[in-house]
């Protein structure tokens, strides 16, 4: 992944998440992010988009821990105030006569990514994982 130069004192700072929810029926998950600078705004995601962010995110997190990893190798001086969520397990389950898994994916105590996964994409994704 080619890294960009950014000149994040221009940017907002995210500082988390509260008052998560759901909206038109479970369609959409709504949250509002609230920045450093005290400022908040709501955000609507389609609930099908949801699995594809967390799963960028963590991915960053984790290209970022290797980074942080390299300057501090490299002599410089690194904040490891940030750490990257490991999986704790992954779990599938179906009901006979289902039309789709649950897929659980538990990244630490009480923290759990659940999926559910459509039996027809099951084939692409067991090519996928090794």
């Amino acid at each position: 992944m080619k890294e960009t130069s950014f000149d994040l004192s221009t940017m907002r700072q995210l500082r988390g998440a509260d008052e998560v929810g759901t909206a038109r029926d479970g369609q959409a998950v709504v949250m509002k992010l609230q920045m450093e600078d005290g400022s908040a705004e709501w955000m609507a995601m389609h609930h099908a988009r949801v699995g594809r962010l967390v799963s960028s995110i963590l991915f960053a997190s984790g290209v970022a821990a290797a980074d942080r990893q390299q300057a501090a190798d490299l002599g410089k001086p690194v904040d490891q105030g940030t750490t990257l969520v490991d999986i704790v397990r992954i779990n599938a389950a179906s009901a006979p006569g289902a039309d789709h898994i649950a897929l659980r994916v538990v990244i630490g105590e009480g923290a759990n990514l659940d999926f559910r996964i459509p039996l027809d994409l099951v084939p692409a994704l067991q090519e996928k994982i090794t």
